[in-house]
């Protein structure tokens, strides 16, 4: 048996897609894996508002429900890496409480260090916690595009940016990103 992450990360390196289908693919692959919500010892209660789906010991999808004006109790989700006491975090939770309480539980359940952080857009479900990470000193990725957009709105700015394709290591893991 393939481990799901794994799997995930051969269709990405042999299939390149942008960071906006990465957590389609996910949520397509994740009922096939085995790892589905059904199984409750994969869920990871952190509090009310926030939620882990544990896919492999190297990959977690965050969870995080925030009210928003007019739209009510909306549900957001990103993805947390991790390999040998270092992580890297795709898109935030809402807010920079929920983030700070996320990135501290990685920390204090896991022994991880969030050390780089990947938004797939502008937007607050994506990058609503990104002042907590820039007081941690926690290295920022976004395409160009992005960061311009968050520049133009005056949002928290983000530290790196690349046009086309970023290439980061985590330890063992290649990361990917296209746009």
């Amino acid at each position: 048996n393939i481990d799901f992450i794994t799997f995930v990360l051969f269709l990405i390196s042999y299939n390149p897609v942008n960071m906006k289908h990465l957590f389609f693919l996910l949520l397509i692959l994740l009922p096939l894996s085995g790892h589905s919500q059904q199984q409750g010892d994969n869920i990871i209660k952190l509090s009310d508002d926030i939620s882990l789906i544990k896919l492999s010991d190297k990959a977690y999808v965050h969870i995080s429900v925030t009210e928003i004006g007019s739209f009510g109790k909306v549900a957001s989700n990103g993805l947390i890496l991790i390999d040998n006491g270092d992580g890297i975090l795709f898109d935030t939770p809402v807010t920079n409480e929920q983030t700070q309480k996320l990135v501290e539980w990685v920390k204090d359940s896991l022994n991880t260090n969030i050390s780089k952080f990947i938004p797939n857009h502008w937007h607050k479900d994506c990058m609503g916690g990104l002042e907590y990470l820039n007081r941690r000193g926690i290295e920022s990725y976004a395409n160009k595009m992005t960061i311009d957009i968050a520049r133009e709105k005056g949002l928290p700015m983000l530290q790196h940016s690349f046009k086309d394709s970023l290439l980061l290591h985590l330890n063992s893991i290649q990361i990917e990103c296209y746009y």
